[in-house]
């Protein structure tokens, strides 16, 4: 099983350098004529090549999703779709069809079905799942323009809920970077959440605009659409906020500027919301070094094992600090 799994992925790995080697003529082909079957690829040949990708192996080891890209030029676009390759008998087939991509498959715990995103429905990005023995893909997400990732993790967790999996008292959402954003949102527009942890996050896309070290990202900027930006920023719905949030950011972020921690948890606090902020000295938008990232991760444990499961609430200022094993002897 392992080897015929081997076997499979190898082949993808080469076909990828297949489509390196013909990149370049062949030295037989360009220098003699002798082999007239022989030819330098044509810009079309290369054009018509398609590209493998995106391997997941199933939980039981029997199957592979994988994606293939290959041109359209109807559309003048590169359309990517799911394939499904059955590791004993090597067969594959395609799982997804349509004029518009989907990717990124990933398998269910059970190896009952397979989630990818598309944008086949409304031009949006969206989740779906589909059975990996075919069938109709089901869409799980919509996605719209006022903080739509945010939604998008508030319908997963209402998804979950209706299954009896999540116990709806007792959810908390956190994230960083653009989690941080979706987190930063979420305080400030649901109430479906027990407790919150805001990381690296932007608060109000103005003032990531003017202070970050990549203005271009963005592409208006805000005195030209005032009104995406403010439809956009956790801060213009503060007056709604109500949930405990722990904000935590790099002192040192170009990124994500720290002034967006700042001014979400002036916010919080103006308003009475449970709040606490951690800034981790000498760190930009990531936090780099092993013991750092311990007292991030300790930070946010202690953060929800209070406000969700009724710990005493924790010092930030003194994460516990692990023990160090004592050496036994004949140790090196």
């Amino acid at each position: 099983m392992e080897r015929n799994i081997r076997t499979l992925l190898g082949a993808f790995i080469i076909s990828g350098l297949f489509c390196a080697l013909l990149a370049a003529p062949p030295a037989a082909a360009a220098s003699s004529g002798a082999d007239a079957a022989k030819r330098v690829p044509t810009v079309e040949d290369l054009m018509a090549l398609k590209s493998p990708g995106a391997a997941r192996i199933s939980p039981d080891g029997t199957r592979v999703a994988y994606t293939v890209t290959e041109t359209d030029m109807e559309q003048d676009a590169y359309v990517t779709q799911i394939w499904l390759a059955d590791v004993a008998s090597g067969k594959s087939i395609q799982l997804t069809r349509g004029k518009k991509s989907s990717s990124g498959p990933g398998w269910s715990p059970d190896g009952r079905s397979l989630a990818f995103t598309s944008s086949r429905a409304d031009d949006k990005s969206q989740i779906f799942v589909i059975s990996p023995d075919g069938g109709e893909a089901v869409q799980l997400t919509k996605s719209e323009t006022d903080g739509g990732d945010a939604w998008d993790v508030v319908s997963g967790v209402e998804h979950l809920v209706k299954k009896g999996w999540v116990d709806s008292a007792r959810v908390g959402c956190m994230g960083w970077s653009q989690g941080g954003y979706i987190s930063a949102f979420l305080t400030t527009s649901s109430r479906a959440f027990k407790a919150i942890s805001v990381g690296a996050g932007i608060s109000n896309w103005a003032t990531y605009y003017y202070n970050t070290d990549i203005t271009p990202f963005t592409i208006n900027y805000p005195a030209a659409d005032p009104a995406i930006y403010a439809k956009t920023s956790p801060m213009t719905y503060i007056i709604k906020a109500a949930t405990p949030t722990l904000i935590q950011h790099g002192e040192f972020d170009k990124r994500v500027p720290i002034p967006n921690a700042y001014e979400l948890r002036q916010g919080l606090e103006d308003r009475g919301v449970p709040v606490e902020m951690v800034v981790y000295k000498g760190y930009g938008h990531g936090i780099t070094k092993p013991k750092s990232m311990r007292a991030v991760m300790e930070h946010n444990l202690a953060w929800f094992n209070h406000y969700i499961f009724g710990d005493p609430r924790p010092d930030l200022t003194a994460p516990p600090i692990p023990a160090k094993a004592e050496k036994k002897e004949g140790d090196k």
